[in-house]
């Protein structure tokens, strides 16, 4: 009994301070002569809104990323930012990705259609809870 609540609160504390999570992002992008933007490394800023305009930044990255020939890809919370969990996307909720590059704002913000199910998301807040509750019972 003793370990069980122990386990308890740690899924509890997994569960506040959400689970990470990393999102695959790649675009294509032109420069202001409607040509494809070639730049070894250009700075690019990603923001995940609540809204799809003005809203509240939930969470932001800036990192540098190759463009080539308009092309760039990028991993959100890992290769480009850090700190994206399960907080910054509840599950049944709208989310919209602001993309900036350099000092230009791309329009409109991508909505985020995230293809998690609610016992995928329980699983992955819970993930110490459900390992062990399945052993418990």
């Amino acid at each position: 009994m003793t370990t069980r609540r122990q386990f308890l609160a740690l899924a509890g504390a997994a569960h506040a301070q959400g689970a990470p999570v990393t999102l695959g992002h790649s675009g294509y992008v032109l420069d202001s002569n409607d040509q494809p933007l070639d730049a070894a490394s250009q700075n690019m800023t990603f923001r995940i809104y609540d809204a799809s305009a003005a809203g509240t930044a939930v969470w932001t990255a800036t990192c540098t990323l190759a463009v080539l020939r308009g092309y760039y890809s990028t991993v959100l919370g890992q290769d480009c930012g850090t700190g994206l969990t399960t907080t910054h996307l509840p599950s049944g909720t709208d989310r919209f990705l602001d993309v900036t590059v350099g000092s230009v704002a791309l329009s409109p913000r991508l909505r985020l259609d995230l293809m998690i199910n609610d016992f995928t998301y329980q699983a992955l807040v819970n993930r110490y809870l459900l390992v062990y509750e399945r052993h418990f019972r």
